[in-house]
């Protein structure tokens, strides 16, 4: 016994006409209504070109919710304290805080976990 089922024979007209069916159309292939023809086309809305989009206007950092810790472009990183890409003792060193790093994320942390 083999292994693999029996291949079904391939139709005789479809293999000697290159693919098409043996009323001559193409596989898969629609054509047109004739009366389609002689309708001209539908113009297609040009769309205009994209805007270049301006930066977003910034405000200041605050360095007692927001990470803080200056990033390559000099610009101080405006994400929560609880931010993941700057290691803690980048956001300790950060200068301006009224109160230490740890204490003021506990107090996030404090604040944030009742909502939840």
């Amino acid at each position: 016994m083999d292994q693999y089922p029996a291949r079904r024979p391939v139709r005789e007209a479809s293999k000697k006409l290159g693919g098409k069916q043996p009323d001559g159309e193409p596989k898969g292939k629609k054509r047109k209504a004739d009366c389609d023809a002689d309708k001209a086309p539908k113009n297609k809305k040009n769309k205009e070109e994209p805007k270049p989009k301006a930066p977003k206007p910034r405000g200041p950092v605050d360095v007692e919710k927001q990470c803080g810790v200056l990033l390559p472009n000099g610009q101080p990183c405006a994400r929560s304290l609880t931010c993941k890409s700057h290691s803690m003792g980048a956001k300790r060193a950060v200068a301006g805080r009224s109160l230490p790093y740890d204490m003021l994320l506990a107090a996030y942390q404090k604040k944030h976990q009742a909502k939840q």
